[in-house]
């Protein structure tokens, strides 16, 4: 019986991929295929999409229980069709992001995404909520689901043009303002600090589902 990384292997081999052909549909560096096929990697978070893209059938069945899942809602990913957004730190501010409004890829879509066409990702630029979003995730959003108190959420001021936006814990709202508390932008790093935004600023609230962990 073929072990998982030697399957990898052979099903790459039979698809006629180098391991860097396999490696930039996937979105990962070559060497971390390479270190799969040898055994020196376990685990991965881009094992689901590498078996899916190979059509493989036996996904690690512990990945739906492990610490190490992709994101929470499970890991299994969907066509590479969705959208991936660029965010920057924009000032000194912890709290902020820049965002570019256009997408510099597509990467994999969760299933529970599968059936919202304007869902998106995006890479988080800035701790304001480390640990939960750290610098380089890649966040998934919905923004077809209302705002709701005690979601993560994503405020942007445009949606066709590049701008801040502002990655927070939804308290309250109303129809002038949104108040969202970040876990790590206050003086004191590490305290939980909540913000009053003005909904003229940041009209559009998306519901934030999931990551990718860097």
């Amino acid at each position: 019986m073929l072990t998982r990384r030697d399957d990898i292997k052979q099903t790459r081999r039979q698809h006629k991929l180098s391991q860097r052909q396999l490696a930039d549909q996937v979105g990962c560096h070559a060497q971390t295929i390479d270190k799969i096929e040898r055994g020196q990697i376990e685990w991965s978070r881009y094992l689901p999409a590498i078996e899916t893209r190979l059509g493989l059938a036996n996904v690690d069945k512990r990945a739906a229980t492990a610490d190490t899942q992709p994101f929470e809602f499970g890991p299994v990913v969907g066509k590479m069709d969705l959208p991936l957004l660029r965010a920057g730190a924009a000032s000194l501010r912890a709290s902020e992001m820049f965002v570019i409004a256009k997408p510099i890829k597509m990467t994999y879509r969760p299933l529970r995404l599968n059936d919202v066409a304007d869902a998106y990702a995006l890479t988080i630029g800035c701790d304001s909520m480390a640990p939960a979003f750290e610098v380089g995730d890649e966040a998934f959003v919905d923004p077809t689901l209302p705002p709701a108190p005690g979601k993560d959420v994503l405020l942007r001021g445009s949606l066709t043009a590049d701008g801040k936006a502002i990655l927070g814990r939804l308290e309250t709202f109303s129809d002038k303002d949104w108040e969202i508390t970040q876990w790590n932008s206050s003086s004191k790093p590490g305290s939980p600090k909540k913000l009053a935004l003005p909904r003229s600023d940041f009209p559009f609230c998306h519901r934030v589902v999931g990551k990718w962990s860097r």
